[in-house]
């Protein structure tokens, strides 16, 4: 019973992040938003048809894959139905499809804690940044569909935490470290922005070879770090290349020379077919140059300088059925958006007020500057692209900005010789004072009785047109 007690918390967060991610998983059973897209590229899977897409496939294929495990043998139906926003079709295949986003999303607040908790974060500070990820309606919505951003976040959180971990155990120091090389090769196998968590990672171990300098460990380490995540990217292009063997609608996009590898291409026979590198190499280079000539726009883009106060929600899909109507929003929760980003502006004066302020150097640690310096290599890349983006573009960077917010906590708020066994409220509970654990659960409950609020916008529940009103204030404040 006292090692329950003890990771209360921790259990605590585990079932909150399942129950949020999976209820009402097939809610709604029709298309929403950019599931119109990867519905057909997992349908490709099935019927070995070519497709072309500007992000990396590992993640459409592990959909395709978990939906077919789960015995869903009308995927090669469904290709029909992602014609439109709106389209309907059998609940348990949205269920099967949707699965896996809503996994990764779950398991995103828990990687985030327990690399709080292998940095020695306390186990307050390790819950409150967690619960930023756990209680946020943006990050929830983005893992309840037929998406694939909570796939690279969570390969990139728990890369991080890997890595920390190599540097912590001795004994499998290795083994972590190439568990953390395979997850951030894996993060980048999703989407080319995730490269930004291979970066940070890169400039840890940079740091921390400069600290203790053996030149052998410093080449292995770095052998590791780059040739394991090549593997993985070039495995997964690999596998790509296996199951869309026949010619379909992504052959406009590739040379003859591509082409002629697909069965029942048109090329004509005088055209050399190209081997499995000719092909990567276009692949990538046709990925990049497509997303970066990207010129259309969308009446719910949104541009970086708004992203950190939650700005521009979009509208990912509506239902009206007399007096009701149901929603799926992408919406920021404004108090964690707003917290989170006031953290960061402060670590970021505190970092620099570290070069010549005694008491700044005192708070700053190289966790936070490592945390830091991962949301501005998730971030700062957006202000030099024009092509359109979404809110859910700064997702990563929130990931970095809740870390942030948890280790500030800690360096403001928590004393290291404070007991659990403390018999004052605030003692047995770990905090420093009464009035900072008022403050710390009453801040985690606004958090908390927000998301539960705006809940209804995400999962696309149907309420009264007169309840929709109450939304008014809010859904104005961030558009």
């Amino acid at each position: 019973m006292k090692s329950y007690k003890k990771h209360i918390a921790f259990i605590s967060l585990v079932v909150l992040s399942f129950a949020t991610r999976f209820i009402f998983l097939s809610t709604p059973p029709e298309v929403v938003f950019d599931e119109i897209y990867f519905g057909k590229f997992a349908a490709a899977y099935v019927i070995h048809e070519y497709y072309f897409d500007i992000h990396p496939p590992l993640a459409k294929m592990m959909i395709a894959g978990f939906a077919s495990m789960m015995g869903i043998d009308r995927l090669d139906e469904i290709e029909g139905v992602f014609k439109e926003i709106g389209s309907g079709f059998d609940p348990k295949t949205f269920f099967a499809l949707r699965f896996l986003p809503a996994f990764m999303g779950a398991l995103i607040p828990i990687g985030a804690y327990l690399l709080l908790r292998e940095i020695k974060a306390s186990k307050r500070a390790a819950f409150l940044g967690s619960s930023l990820l756990l209680f946020d309606t943006a990050i929830l919505g983005q893992s309840r569909f037929i998406l694939t951003d909570s796939f690279f976040i969570c390969f990139g959180v728990f890369a991080i935490f890997c890595y920390f971990r190599s540097r912590n155990n001795e004994k499998h120091k290795y083994i972590w470290l190439a568990s953390s090389a395979a997850l951030a090769g894996a993060a980048a196998s999703v989407k080319y922005t995730a490269i930004a968590f291979l970066a940070l990672i890169l400039f840890m171990a940079l740091i921390d070879s400069i600290k203790n300098f053996s030149f052998k460990k410093t080449i292995l380490k770095f052998v590791i770090l780059l040739i394991i995540p090549f593997i993985v990217y070039s495995g997964s292009i690999a596998i790509h290349f296996s199951l869309l063997k026949k010619s379909g609608p992504g052959d406009a996009y590739m040379s003859q020379e591509f082409q002629k590898t697909l069965e029942g291409n048109k090329v004509g026979e005088d055209i050399e077919p190209l081997g499995f590198w000719g092909k990567f190499s276009e692949l990538t280079k046709a990925m990049y140059n497509y997303s970066a000539g990207i010129t259309a726009t969308h009446p719910y883009s949104s541009k970086w300088s708004e992203w950190p106060f939650g700005r521009r929600t979009a509208w990912y899909w509506t239902k009206t059925e007399g007096d009701n109507v149901a929603n799926v929003y992408l919406i920021a929760n404004p108090i964690i958006w707003w917290t989170a980003s006031a953290s960061v502006a402060l670590a970021i004066l505190m970092l620099l007020a570290a070069l010549k302020i005694k008491w700044a150097r005192k708070r700053v640690t190289l966790p936070l500057l490592f945390f830091t310096v991962g949301f501005i290599g998730n971030y700062l890349p957006f202000i030099g692209i024009s092509r359109v983006a979404f809110l859910y573009h700064y997702l990563p960077p929130l990931l970095f900005a809740s870390l942030i917010t948890a280790l500030l906590y800690d360096s403001f708020f928590e004393d290291k010789n404070i007991k659990e066994t403390n018999h004052s409220f605030a003692g047995k509970l770990g905090f420093k004072s009464k009035k900072i654990a008022i403050s710390y659960m009453t801040y985690v409950c606004l958090i908390a009785g927000l998301f539960f609020f705006l809940s209804p916008l995400v999962y696309g529940v149907s309420i009264s047109k007169k309840t929709l009103k109450h939304y008014d204030p809010i859904l104005k404040i961030l558009d």
